[in-house]
């Protein structure tokens, strides 16, 4: 490594733009970013002052290219639940693959030119490097190196309703569509909630996530008076409804503040918001969904992914479950009094549609949006100060959007039915 930076140095300002030409042609990616030295630079001002508005465009990540017709990419890596975790292009990790491939381009472009360096296993540890620490990033011992290791949740025999009784009311939930059913049923994927349930009796490998969905898919179905078991005791119901409460809530009170991302947590977390609002604790879902959007964020849900179609539909189900977490999060601001969390400019997956089904959810992300802008147009810190000034026509354009979403959400219905 010794020996090829000190020949960089020594090969002077030609021999930088040289290899910046030869790296530029020999990757088909990067004729749509600039890949720039301090030295090129430099030369550039010194030479032509004038230049110094026309200066190439340097990106941090090698793995991002951006065309008017392309999607931007950002580095990904693969997280313990299988889902893909966004980096963005500013982070220390996308600064040091770029640094690594920067030199193995270098290096290779020495080697047709002649010069042999041995740099090719240090190049490869490098990246081993690389690859270790940012797994490492994603397990809270990473990050608490003296705690001591907390059990996973395990339910005992008496606390989970009999396993006849749960088969049996996920079985009606499907018969009778119940909407707890369908919600988690597409939210999924392509798990479905009796092999969660199956998993959670049988088996010892678990997640927390499973364990909560399948509680408070259990508790809403009892709620909701499924049928009864014949073999069930009288008024079963309540008793194995209070059962999964309990469960479900000692479940979400004993996550840890460092979450390890995935798709069902992250549906676990949405999950437990609901139920929150449910309980009228608004306060305990904004703390769940916020947990729920950086999970969904982290995982890169809210990003358009390469060749997906116009609308986010059934077959989307992380796009689906980012537009969930969305309009409860936008929602709750209202109600709260707070800001939203979620920047709509960050946002490029696509709305959901495709159906008369979609189309109606498609028009809760909007009225889910305009809630947040009523919190910034009308009631934030910035918004109170000029309120006497222009506040009748904020009020006036914001009922006008209402009203178009109304009409929009009737003719859904009508659609649907």
């Amino acid at each position: 490594m010794d020996r090829c930076i000190s020949q960089l140095a020594t090969d002077g300002n030609n021999r930088s733009r040289q290899i910046t030409d030869e790296l530029a042609s020999s990757s088909p990616n990067t004729a749509s970013r600039s890949v720039c030295s301090p030295q090129s630079i430099d030369n550039q001002l010194s030479t032509n002052p004038a230049s110094q508005n026309n200066l190439p465009v340097c990106i941090a990540s090698p793995h991002v290219t951006a065309s008017p017709a392309t999607e931007v990419s950002f580095p990904t890596g693969q997280n313990e639940g299988g889902g893909l975790v966004l980096e963005g292009g500013s982070s220390l990790s996308a600064h040091s693959t770029l640094a690594i491939d920067f030199l193995d381009r270098v290096a290779g472009a020495d080697r047709r030119k002649g010069y042999e360096f041995e740099t090719r296993e240090l190049l490869d540890s490098l990246r081993q490097i690389v690859h270790v620490t940012k797994a490492q990033s994603l397990h809270a011992g990473g990050l608490f190196s003296f705690a001591r290791p907390s059990a996973p949740l395990r339910p005992k025999p008496a606390t989970m309703p009999p396993i006849k009784v749960a088969a049996a009311a996920i079985r009606s939930a499907e018969d009778r569509r119940l909407i707890t059913w369908l919600f988690l049923s597409v939210l999924l994927g392509s798990k479905s909630l009796s092999d969660i349930c199956l998993k959670v009796y049988f088996s010892e490998d678990f997640s927390d996530a499973e364990y909560i969905i399948l509680n408070i898919a259990l508790y809403c179905f009892f709620r909701d008076d499924t049928p009864e078991e014949p073999e069930a005791p009288e008024n079963y119901r309540e008793e194995y409804k209070l059962s999964c409460q309990q469960n479900l809530e000692t479940a979400l009170s004993g996550l840890s503040l460092h979450i390890i991302p995935s798709h069902d947590m992250t549906l676990a977390l949405l999950s437990g918001a609901i139920y929150a609002i449910e309980l009228s604790q608004p306060s305990m879902a904004w703390t769940l969904v916020l947990a729920a959007y950086q999970g969904a964020h982290f995982l890169g849900y809210h990003t358009r992914k390469p060749g997906s179609s116009a609308w986010c539909d059934t077959s989307s189900n992380s796009g689906l479950l980012f537009w969930a977490i969305y309009f409860l999060e936008k929602t709750l601001c209202l109600r709260l009094g707070r800001c939203s969390t979620i920047p709509d400019f960050e946002i490029t997956v696509p709305f959901p549609g495709g159906s008369p089904a979609m189309d109606y959810c498609r028009n809760m992300v909007k009225l889910a949006t305009l809630a947040g802008k009523i919190y910034e147009k009308l009631y934030s810190a910035q918004a109170l100060i000029s309120l006497n000034k222009d506040g009748a026509f904020r009020v006036m354009t914001l009922s006008q959007e209402l009203d178009a979403i109304h009409e929009q959400s009737q003719n859904a219905i009508v659609s649907c039915q």
